[in-house]
């Protein structure tokens, strides 16, 4: 195992910050590969300091009913969320925003298109920066006190929501709240990155095929 100092160990945290910064803010690197790149440069960084990718939720042992079932808990806490608060949303704020994936609705190939796109970028990339990194950062700086898993679920959902900003408020507060659960099971399986990525993937598919539909 890479032995760092505890000095080493903040400025190449530090680094990998900047470096991430950098790629999600700016443009050098296109959708869908920006994020995937980010996630891949936090499992280098991770990798080199401890020949593993268990901080970022990667165990390399993990009950499959288990994720199986986390993911479950996930999609459908979600599910009666989103029902219970839609409608009572809609009437305040307007209805989602969902005008980006208009060329989706009835074109099998955008949907392909798009649903590779989403298990890569979103479903994958997605949970490494958010949930695995994030995570992993705010326990190493903080430690894994209530306050530290606190800020892990509060403050990760937020910033989660705000990288969805093109959704609108309805869309915003709905995935605010998923994402809540999202962060509360990640930490309480003990870190299964592969319950949340499972979960993701599942709900990103449903929400495209009912655009493609024409539901929303």
């Amino acid at each position: 195992m890479t032995r760092l100092n505890k000095k080493e160990k903040i400025i190449l945290d530090a680094v990998l910050f900047l470096i991430i910064l950098l790629l999600y803010f700016t443009n050098w690197i296109q959708f869908p590969y920006k994020l995937p790149v980010c996630a891949l440069v936090i499992m280098a960084v991770s990798f080199y300091k401890n020949k593993n990718l268990h901080e970022l939720g990667f165990l390399p042992k993990v009950s499959l009913w288990k994720t199986v079932l986390w993911a479950s808990l996930i999609i459908f806490i979600a599910t009666v969320a989103v029902l219970l608060w839609t409608p009572f949303l809609e009437n305040l704020f307007g209805k989602n925003d969902y005008s980006a994936y208009g060329a989706l609705k009835g074109n099998k190939k955008v949907l392909l298109q798009l649903w590779i796109y989403g298990m890569i970028s979103a479903a994958f990339a997605e949970e490494v920066i958010f949930r695995g990194y994030f995570c992993s950062l705010v326990e190493s700086y903080m430690g894994k006190s209530q306050l530290s898993k606190a800020i892990m679920v509060v403050v990760g959902a937020l910033l989660f929501t705000l990288a969805h900003y093109s959704q609108g408020i309805s869309g915003l507060i709905n995935i605010f709240i998923i994402s809540l659960f999202f962060y509360i099971v990640f930490i309480r399986s003990g870190r299964n990155i592969y319950a949340v990525i499972l979960a993701h993937a599942i709900i990103d598919t449903v929400s495209l095929y009912q655009i493609y539909l024409g539901d929303f």
